[in-house]
């Protein structure tokens, strides 16, 4: 069975998600948000955000996929290392309609975490997108957008909760968009 694709990220008001390989923003609350969104599900990310993680480990609690387009490394070394590999965006497809090889996930959610390139990629894809809309403009110091879903006629914003206000002074809130006609795979 396919599972329904999903996205999360935390932006800025100008759409900004990194710089130099780094989120822009730590929220413990949008961390925990995460999470608890994630957890028990698929995640599918990109190379440079498995580096990107606490001990370049795999997320605990999720099937971790992982796109990386060095072909020379195989699912064995990946397994090794905890996660599954997919070296293109068929090879993606391919693996959500299989079932976890290590038995442990059972879901029909597949979450889109990044980096830019993933979220580009998959968006058309995703039937909902969760954003961390923090009210903050930081494009000046960021070198990592994610599209904007307010300039694109396919997604709408369905539902907004506050998030309260981040140890750095602003509001935040969390948001989820629709996608009016998420394409197939």
């Amino acid at each position: 069975m396919k599972p329904i694709l999903k996205t999360i990220v935390s932006v800025t008001k100008d759409w900004a998600i990194g710089a130099a390989g780094d989120l822009l923003i730590y929220n413990p609350k949008d961390m925990a948000f995460f999470k608890e969104q994630t957890t028990g599900d698929i995640v599918i990310m990109g190379w440079n955000t498995l580096l990107s993680l606490p001990q370049q480990k795999p997320l605990s609690n999720r099937r971790n996929i992982v796109l990386y387009d060095n072909v020379s490394f195989t699912q064995e070394e990946a397994a090794e290392k905890g996660f599954e590999v997919a070296h293109n965006l068929d090879e993606v497809f391919e693996l959500l309609e299989k079932p976890d090889p290590k038995g442990l996930i059972e879901t029909n959610v597949a979450w889109s975490i990044g980096g830019a390139m993933l979220y580009k990629t998959l968006l058309p894809y995703c039937a909902e997108a969760l954003v961390t809309m923090n009210d903050v403009c930081l494009k000046d110091k960021a070198d990592v957008f994610f599209p904007n879903l307010l300039e694109n006629a396919d997604w709408e914003l369905a539902a907004e909760t506050d998030g309260g206000i981040t140890e750095e002074g602003f509001d935040y809130a969390f948001q989820t968009y629709k996608n009016k006609a998420p394409k197939t795979f």
